[in-house]
């Protein structure tokens, strides 16, 4: 046997050794990194959404994404640039979304391109130094944005922006090493398809063809379709085999892959830590408050709507009415609604009578209560840090189950409002239909965390079951 077989022998083992390695250890803290970015993102996004410092791309919803694409970064003309890097940032977060939700990270199927996509998309923004002075237009746009806010009277929004872009800026920094590594792992991986599928077809002698590597890169060059049609021909990596396997240097570039690739042997632990899921169930909860700024929009446009169906003309006995229930009770009776929703449990449309101003007041805590939540400086946050995961899990249920049941009654009165005013006062009804996407997908996002966290208690137990001990459990 040559010293290259021996070689790719050895090779061959190290490359799935770390595969499997990576794919539990890197890929899956990769996955875990990129989700907690896209909730300190959103953050950011809905305050600048909020403030109408961005505008939601119209055509967003018409373009099928099926691969990762970096938006654009090109210089803009003053006159445009609010209004094209306002598309461009909705674009990011269209991104962000898709790879976090559609992308397959695995090393089956993770190129170097596929890669490479992703760092330039995680640094398309500089997370490490935002300024309104950076030469790069995305990072100006969003640091002239935050800079804004912070100047403004709004310290809600100031407190989540400062949390938000540091736990960003730690978060990119894991995710820029964890991507550095995988670069690394794919290349490896790369080099070893070549040695097995391509080079064995190779017609003339490859020590022989290795002496002149322009021309051994063009012959392999002219096979490597037929052989791996998946993946891009790369001559420098085609160069780094030639050099690895016949070169004068060849034994010592063969042990340093080997020890690249080497998987470090553990000695296995009698006893386990329990992992801490506390900060799951945190982020879930964070999720859910983040839908407290769109609430805050729907109440608006609501007590609005709420104006203009009063307003609808009155014969002159109900004005009288009207006028004489002020006088002796002082206030306006609340004007109570009969809302239609469709029960899915029964499939069947139900109506439920809501008290118009006890409703908007329960909104109106909720935003509140949400805005605390948003703050980790708040006395609020720090009593959620100190309480137990059993007590966090019933919390996060409970606050998801009112989500969904403000979100429902929030619909109904959407629908309400559209069919019930008069057709000539119509043109000032204000729809929610935005808010009401935002407030869904924070409730999706929570209950995934939700359903993380179930997960992980499960396969805690199933270890157990099987006899692993764990430090501190009962």
């Amino acid at each position: 046997m040559s010293d290259n077989e021996t070689f790719f022998n050895q090779l061959e083992v190290a490359i799935i050794q770390r595969k499997e390695l990576a794919e539990r250890t890197t890929i899956a803290k990769l996955k875990e990194l990129l989700s907690i970015f896209q909730t300190y993102f959103q953050n950011l996004y809905n305050i600048l959404m909020r403030k109408a410092l961005i505008q939601q791309d119209p055509y967003k919803d018409d373009d099928k994404i099926t691969t990762i694409k970096i938006p654009s970064s090109d210089p803009i003309i003053e006159s445009g640039f609010q209004e094209d890097m306002s598309h461009r940032i909705s674009n990011f977060h269209t991104q962000i979304e898709f790879l976090n939700t559609y992308f397959q990270l695995s090393l089956d199927t993770l190129s170097i391109k596929d890669l490479k996509k992703i760092i330039g998309l995680m640094k398309y923004i500089n997370w490490l130094n935002i300024s309104p002075s950076s030469t790069n237009p995305p990072t100006r746009f969003i640091g002239e944005a935050l800079q804004k806010i912070k100047l403004g009277s709004d310290k809600v929004s100031t407190q989540i922006i400062v949390d938000s872009c540091g736990q960003i800026e730690k978060n990119v920094r894991q995710i820029y090493a964890l991507l550095e590594d995988l670069i690394i792992i794919v290349r490896e991986i790369y080099k070893y398809e070549v040695r097995k599928f391509v080079l064995p077809n190779i017609e003339k002698d490859l020590e022989v063809l290795a002496g002149n590597p322009d021309g051994a890169i063009k012959a392999i060059k002219s096979i490597f379709p037929k052989f791996i049609s998946n993946k891009s021909f790369y001559p420098d990596l085609i160069k780094e085999i030639l050099e690895e396997d016949y070169s004068d240097k060849k034994d010592a570039l063969h042990k340093a892959i080997l020890a690249r690739l080497k998987v470090k042997e553990k000695k296995p632990q009698i006893e386990k830590k329990i992992k801490d899921f506390k900060p799951i169930l945190l982020q879930g909860l964070r999720l859910v408050a983040s839908s407290g700024f769109h609430i805050k929009d729907t109440i608006v446009k609501l007590t609005e709507n709420h104006s203009a169906y009063e307003s609808r003309k009155k014969n002159i006995i109900a004005k009288i009415v009207k006028w004489f229930r002020k006088l002796f009770k002082g206030k306006e009776p609340s004007l109570v609604y009969d809302i239609e929703y469709f029960d899915v449990n029964t499939s069947s449309t139900r109506t439920e009578r809501i008290n118009f101003t006890e409703f908007i007041d329960d909104l109106n805590k909720k935003v509140r209560f949400y805005s605390a939540i948003m703050n980790r400086a708040s006395s609020t946050y720090s009593k959620l840090e100190s309480a137990t995961e059993e007590k966090l899990y019933e919390y996060l249920n409970r606050n998801l189950a009112t989500l969904h049941i403000m979100h429902r009654q929030l619909m109904g009165f959407n629908d309400f409002f559209k069919t019930e005013i008069p057709k000539e006062r119509r043109y000032k009804v204000r729809t929610i239909n935005l808010e009401l996407n935002a407030i869904k997908n924070s409730t999706v996002k929570a209950n995934k965390k939700k359903h993380e966290y179930v997960s992980a208690k499960e396969e805690i137990e199933q270890l157990k079951r099987l006899g692993i001990k764990f430090e501190g459990a009962q």
